[in-house]
């Protein structure tokens, strides 16, 4: 899988967070939480 991002694009999906930095946390803990069948049905969607 291949993102490409522009920097204004991340900029106006990150302000109206409170804190972007959360994202990644947030990211961690759903794929701890969806386990390995879990994130292998997510991505089969």
């Amino acid at each position: 899988m291949l993102h490409l991002l522009r920097e204004d694009g991340i900029a106006a999906a990150t302000d109206p967070l409170s804190d972007p930095n959360l994202i990644d946390e947030r990211n961690i803990q759903t794929l701890r939480r969806l386990a390995l069948d879990g994130w292998r049905a997510s991505m089969d969607d």
